[in-house]
């Protein structure tokens, strides 16, 4: 007896070009379905495709004249292309999306999944320095400027004003606020919904070059200088200390942990808390340029090199290789939705 293969109720060909198959006793139907002895077939059965979905924690890197990179274990690397060669200084995730900006250009671009970029338009020409997600919103910051900028969808941008013109340098997203702290100042910017910001107050005038959330508190390290800062509520500030005076660019939280890391130096920084910080060591002397954490891995990237390193345990660091040797500006990471077809499954 014989009968056909349906696809959402439409026959379809079978991998053997046959539109009809004959079934004997014990025949096995796509790779799972048996038919017994004996088993009465009416005139068709129906198949019906199934699909899984499931997240892949992706990384993504960007940097000068267009070059970017993505990998889904922090060790092995592979160079994509940008929708424009112009240097990229900051990238993000969230909501499904990478978003990136870039200095001194409108140009903007946005991705699924960190391989293919689409090109976007952001409001102003201005250097954007820092871009980050957090409460259904993407915010930009950008140096020496008023101008910051807001997405809900990392495509359309908005123009907002940030309270001073100051060299807004880092922007983060934690417990419901935006902070963004600025290069050479005391002030900084709070806001709850990423257009309205308010003014706020550092603990002191350094080079302020990232700030980061986790554990409750928002934590900032500052470039050539051993002060470190943390607040619980973006506003009210306590000085810290880093292990030495080094040039600290970026700071980062995962697995109960902050990491710190120092430019063309082999020395990173632990804390559990924040306030308390201890040394570590990384594989090589790299202009360390900047840290993530994601899928169970902290990240890191360098400047003017190829050189990458990743840690499980933000201790022990293991070398690994980028895809160019150029400046390599922002790292982050997000997990990419990924669609699987599974086995094909069939009823009367």
């Amino acid at each position: 007896m014989a009968f056909k293969q349906y696809r959402s109720g439409i026959p379809v060909r079978l991998a053997t070009n046959a539109e009809n198959f004959e079934v004997s006793d014990s025949a096995t139907i796509a790779n799972s379905a048996t038919i017994a002895n004996s088993a009465t077939i009416e005139n068709s059965v129906t198949v019906e495709e199934i699909y899984t979905r499931f997240d892949v924690p992706t990384f993504s890197v960007v940097g000068e004249s267009g070059v970017v990179a993505y990998s889904t274990d922090a060790i092995s690397w592979t160079g994509t292309t940008m929708p424009a060669s112009i240097d990229w200084s900051s990238v993000t995730h969230g909501d499904g999306k990478f978003s990136a900006v870039a200095s001194h250009t409108t140009t903007g671009a946005y991705s699924t999944d960190a391989i293919t970029w689409t090109e976007t338009t952001m409001p102003s020409s201005v250097q954007w320095q820092s871009v980050t997600y957090g409460g259904g919103t993407f915010a930009a910051v950008a140096y020496y400027s008023t101008i910051a900028a807001y997405s809900t969808d990392a495509i359309a941008w908005t123009q907002t004003a940030m309270p001073a013109s100051v060299n807004w340098q880092s922007v983060t997203y934690g417990n419901g606020k935006f902070l963004a702290v600025a290069y050479y100042d005391t002030t900084a910017a709070v806001s709850t919904d990423g257009i309205t910001w308010t003014e706020g107050t550092m603990p002191s005038s350094v080079p302020w070059q990232s700030v980061t959330y986790g554990g409750g508190k928002f934590v900032a390290v500052s470039y050539y200088d051993s002060t470190a800062a943390y607040s619980t509520d973006a506003i009210s500030w306590t000085q810290t200390a880093l292990p030495s005076g080094i040039d600290w660019r970026s700071v980062t939280h995962g697995d109960g942990k902050f990491v710190a890391v120092a430019n063309y130096n082999t020395t990173a920084a632990v804390s559990t808390d924040g306030i308390t910080w201890t040394s570590t060591a990384r594989p090589a002397g790299a202009g360390w340029n900047r840290v993530t954490y994601g899928g169970g891995k902290f990240a890191a990237v360098s400047y003017s090199s190829s050189t990458a390193a990743y840690s499980t345990d933000a201790i022990t660091w293991t070398q690994t290789a980028l895809p160019a040797s150029i400046g390599w500006r922002s790292i982050t990471q997000g997990d990419v939705n990924k669609i699987a077809k599974m086995n094909n499954f069939i009823y009367p």
